[in-house]
């Protein structure tokens, strides 16, 4: 950037000495030198920018003014990392001390809430330990789509049973930063170089499409819908895929926020997942909500004696059943998210219905509206029962 505009700089001067010989040199030397300066501010307000995201500060009084900003100018800054997929803001102990008074490494994905040290624990015990109690035996192949930090490897890795755990994250910077970053290294235990475990870096839809029955726990972490690329994970089409990889009596669980309590968007999921083949949905989570499914006709429920000795306080709290949040939104009108007719999720906060041409536009993927009109016949013949034939290919470029 620093470069480019440097360049436009050179070639804005030589049209203007070119078109006004009289322009005072030394003028035009102060504005490039100026121009230069600013450049080099970019770092500062790089890190004037994350500390103000994760601190805020209020400045609400003459007092509060330079209170803050003295504390606001001593303040380590958070590690914002842009990938092609999604920036990565790691936010230090040292920040979260200062400004919570507690040290809780954390790390977010597009300004959203991945993990934080002080609650991963109930989060990801939660989803490992729930998901095999459902299960009802000791799994021994695992699939888990998205969890590049290694945290829920980390947790599988306490049975014994398991003999192998595939890891597909699209992000190999998330995985880079699971392997070598200090911190995440310490929570995740040094999971993703366990020979249990493999790591394909590969899209989820890519990975799910090419794979059978072969497991008998899926765990999905992927990242807040809050794109239309996102959103393509959370269509019937994708989870009619991840269907097809589970054994007849394995279990699929996904973590599915409901912000502020909220459960506007509830009935698109359960409707979509028994549109995808999952005749009864279940969720749990008082503080962590997930939904369980499976395609079994009996339905899901946990056995919580057996849970008592390998869970933390907090996360059996968390295992309690929310199934009348199920039944409520079986029972209200819902939409079916498809790749055909998708539900935008511009944030998880809200969501609405999109316009197939929104999704092309917003989409950023130079190769979406081809394949969209290349696989829609295909996937209506399907859909209207002409067709006995896979689904069709993921979306590529992602």
């Amino acid at each position: 950037a620093h470069v480019l505009g440097l360049v436009n700089f050179i070639a804005a001067s030589v049209i203007l000495l070119d078109v006004a010989p009289g322009f005072n040199r030394v003028a035009h030397l102060a504005l490039g030198l100026l121009l230069l300066g600013l450049m080099n501010l970019q770092p500062l307000w790089d890190r004037l920018h994350l500390q103000n995201i994760y601190f805020s500060p209020r400045f609400t009084s003459t007092a509060s003014m330079f209170s803050d900003w003295t504390w606001w100018k001593h303040l380590g800054s958070p590690l914002r990392i842009r990938t092609p997929y999604q920036w990565i803001d790691i936010v230090p102990p040292e920040f979260t001390e200062a400004i919570q008074g507690r040290q809780d490494f954390q790390l977010y994905l597009d300004r959203k809430l991945q993990f934080s040290s002080g609650t991963l624990q109930r989060y990801h015990e939660s989803m490992v330990h729930g998901g095999i109690n459902l299960l009802g035996r000791h799994p021994e192949r695992v699939l888990i789509l998205g969890g590049g930090d290694g945290l829920l490897a980390k947790e599988l890795l306490a049975y014994p049973s398991i003999h192998a755990i595939d890891l597909v994250e699209i992000d190999k910077v998330m995985i880079q930063l699971a392997l070598s970053q200090r911190e995440m290294v310490q929570l995740n235990g040094g999971a993703l170089k366990d020979p249990k475990v493999h790591v394909h870096i590969t899209d989820a839809f890519q990975f799910v499409r090419g794979h059978g029955a072969a497991y008998d726990l899926v765990l999905i972490d992927l990242p807040f819908p809050v794109n239309y690329d996102l959103s393509l994970l959370y269509t019937k089409e994708f989870y009619s895929l991840v269907r097809r990889t589970l054994k007849v009596d394995a279990v699929m669980v996904l973590d599915f926020p409901l912000p502020g309590g909220r459960r506007d968007h509830l009935p698109d999921l359960i409707h979509t997942l028994r549109a995808s083949g999952f005749p009864r949905p279940m969720a749990f989570g008082h503080e962590d909500f997930f939904v369980a499914a499976s395609v079994r006709e009996a339905g899901l429920a946990f056995d919580h004696a057996s849970l008592l000795p390998k869970v933390a306080n907090q996360t059996l709290i968390n295992l309690i059943s929310r199934q009348e949040d199920v039944v409520a939104a079986a029972s209200r009108p819902g939409r079916v998210n498809s790749v055909l007719f998708p539900l935008r999720f511009g944030s998880v906060e809200s969501w609405g219905a999109a316009r197939p041409g929104q999704m092309l536009l917003h989409a950023g993927n130079q190769n979406f509206a081809g394949l969209f009109l290349r696989r829609f016949s295909q996937t209506w013949a399907k859909e209207a029962g002409l067709a006995n034939r896979s689904l069709p290919v993921a979306l590529r470029g992602r």
